[in-house]
C-alpha cells in the first residue's frame, strides 16, 4: 500500500507520524520541524527504533536525515506542512497528520503499540515548554549524553558542571548561564532524565 516509502523506512515514518499525532492530540498548536527534530532526537534517547543520528546544529541536537524525511513525508501525503509567519521574515513550517498518515499508523498498529507510553510520556513531559527552552533542553542532554560516555565513572556534580560548560561555550549568544543551569535541573526531574 506504501509502495513510495522504502520499506525500511516505513517503521520509522509510522513512528514520527505517530508521535505528530499525539502532540497534535495535546497540544493546541501544531509542532514545528525543531519540535519534531527534539522529539525524534528525545524519543531516540528512551529506545524508540528510529536510528537517526543527530549532532549539535545551531538550535540543538540535529539529524539531515530526519530533515528530509519529514521533507518526504509532506511529499507523501502523510504530513501538511502549513506555512505560518511569525514576522515579514520568518516562516514556520507546522505539521499535522492526514488520512494516509492516520492509515499508515494503524497498519502498524500493533508494532507502534510497543512505543505508545514512550511517545506519550514524551508528548507530556514537553507540551508545555516552548520550542527556545526545548532547543536548550535538548541541547544539555546531548552533551550530557557526550560527557557521560567520555568520561566513564565521573560522578554526576562533574557531568552537570562539564555539561553545563559546554552547554554555556555553544549557546552563549542565545542563553544565559543561570537559564542553563535552570534547564539542567529541570531536565532531571523529568522521567526522561539522561537515558
Amino acid at each position: 500500500m506504501f509502495f513510495f516509502i522504502n520499506t525500511n523506512d516505513l517503521l520509522k515514518v509510522a513512528l514520527i507520524a505517530k508521535l505528530v499525532s499525539k502532540w497534535n492530540e495535546r497540544v493546541n498548536e501544531y509542532p514545528c520541524r525543531t519540535t519534531i527534530q527534539k522529539l525524534c532526537y528525545f524519543a531516540k534517547s528512551i529506545g524508540v527504533p528510529l536510528g537517526y543520528k543527530f549532532s549539535v546544529y545551531k538550535y540543538g541536537p540535529y539529524s539531515q536525515d530526519l530533515f528530509k524525511q519529514i521533507d518526504d513525508m509532506v511529499i507523501y501525503g502523510l504530513l501538511t506542512d502549513t506555512c505560518s509567519s511569525d514576522n515579514s521574515k520568518d516562516k514556520v513550517s507546522l505539521y499535522f497528520t492526514t488520512e494516509l498518515a492516520d492509515e499508515l499508523i494503524a497498519s502498524y498498529n500493533e508494532l507502534l503499540n510497543v512505543y505508545d507510553e514512550k511517545l506519550g510520556s514524551l508528548v507530556n513531559c514537553f507540551k508545555d515548554i516552548s520550542i527556545r527552552e526545548l532547543e536548550l533542553i535538548s541541547t544539555i542532554h546531548y552533551y550530557y549524553i557526550a560527557n557521560n560516555g567520555f568520561y566513564r565513572g565521573a560522578d554526576k556534580e562533574k557531568l552537570r558542571k562539564l555539561t553545563i560548560e559546554k552547554v554555556v561555550s555553544a549557546k552563549k549568544d542565545r542563553f544565559k548561564e543561570v537559564e542553563i543551569s535552570d534547564a539542567f535541573f529541570k531536565l532531571e526531574k523529568t522521567p526522561l532524565v539522561f537515558c
